[in-house]
């Protein structure tokens, strides 16, 4: 939803900056400019306010949570590595919910200064938290990435061993007769051996 009203006010401070050259005179197309730059910079400044970078973070964990549950169903050798990743999800979560009872009582801060100093940290916090949260992706592509290379390989190594055994000959090897003929010596001089004694 974001997203769409991002493309929107993109569009529309684009085409108010080719307007600008229909507009008849001097002052007109100043004020359209300035116009055009003061709703880009409110636009920007909305943007990062603490109640806008918490519903986006709250957003990039719900999507990292249903890419998780979807790759730990593909990734079930690499558990530890889900585990781990899956846990720090959840302090994701935890750390974003502190967040917004946090910003939720910085309403009740009695001085200008307090309230401007919660808000810095409130938004310290969640710019952190986001940095978390964007990792997590990234390990649990490389894990996904390590089981795919492994099935790959073991694929490989039983192509291999098939096609090894297809093109073999179907005489034993000199090595396993050797080692026969070694056994079945061993095993005729310790029959003699007891029938001497």
């Amino acid at each position: 939803m974001c997203d769409i009203i991002e493309v929107a006010t993109a569009v529309r401070s684009a085409s108010l900056l080719w307007a600008l050259p229909l507009l008849p005179n001097v002052i007109a197309s100043y004020t359209g400019l300035a116009l055009g730059f003061v709703s880009t910079a409110i636009y920007i400044a909305y943007r990062q306010t603490p109640s806008q970078k918490l519903g986006r973070l709250q957003d990039a964990i719900t999507a990292t949570a249903d890419v998780l549950n979807g790759a730990k169903q593909d990734c079930a050798r690499s558990s530890a590595t889900m585990l781990d990743l899956e846990d720090r999800l959840l302090q994701a979560q935890l750390t974003a919910s502190e967040t917004q009872v946090k910003l939720l009582k910085a309403r009740d801060e009695e001085t200008w200064t307090e309230y401007f100093d919660a808000l810095r940290r409130i938004i310290e916090e969640t710019n952190k938290c986001a940095a978390d949260v964007r990792d997590i992706p990234i390990e649990m592509l490389l894990a996904l990435e390590k089981e795919k290379q492994r099935k790959i390989s073991l694929g490989m190594k039983e192509t291999r061993e098939v096609l090894a055994a297809i093109q073999s000959p179907i005489r034993p090897d000199p090595r396993t007769a050797r080692r026969r003929g070694e056994a079945a010596s061993i095993r005729n001089h310790l029959s003699t051996g007891f029938m001497q004694v």
